[in-house]
């Protein structure tokens, strides 16, 4: 997983944050205040229902999925979506493609998130 990630063709910004994503590294809400920091709350600015954490702000919100569904029906695709990043990124994978093409392909599932 980490190896295509380093392969995929986009910005190495977008690569830090797929690598920071897998991790779970991103300075989410819910992790600056477990670290101190005093903020007003914890919800997903989103949504403001759930408490912000990276699977629900790029994966299961209501809002990520919308994002998520509008992207598979401009790609023609049908699929479920995981809330988990890294098996998300994994099975965001096209069977017809070889493997450099899914490499581009895996460009995509970062220029989305």
């Amino acid at each position: 997983m980490f190896e295509t990630l380093w392969k995929t063709r986009v910005t190495p910004k977008a690569q830090i944050l797929g690598w920071r994503m897998f991790l779970d590294k991103l300075p989410t809400k819910a992790k600056l205040i477990a670290k101190g920091l005093l903020l007003q709350h914890s919800l997903c600015e989103f949504c403001l229902e759930c408490e912000e954490i990276v699977e629900h702000i790029f994966f299961s919100c209501r809002v990520a999925q919308k994002v998520w569904n509008m992207c598979y029906k401009w790609l023609g695709l049908s699929t479920l979506s995981h809330i988990k990043a890294t098996i998300n990124f994994q099975h965001f994978y096209l069977l017809n493609l070889n493997k450099r093409q899914n490499i581009v392909w895996h460009g995509m599932w970062l220029a989305i998130i």
